[in-house]
């Protein structure tokens, strides 16, 4: 059983982890609206979302 302490450090890494996918979704999101025409760019945003648990409601960083 974990302690309170453990738990709280698992949910901040797994928190980190997601914020870190969702930037590099953000990222190839980015360049796919650049070069529109190159669709393995979408099909790689997509599963990255799709390993990283995300949607297209979940927030991005927009910065």
């Amino acid at each position: 059983m974990l302690s309170q302490v453990e738990e709280l450090l698992l949910h901040q890494e797994t928190q980190a982890q997601q914020r870190s996918k969702a930037i590099v979704i953000e990222m190839k999101l980015r360049l796919w609206r650049l070069q529109p025409h190159d669709t393995q760019l979408l099909v790689e945003a997509r599963h990255w979302m799709d390993t990283a648990g995300l949607t297209a409601e979940d927030p991005f960083n927009r910065a």
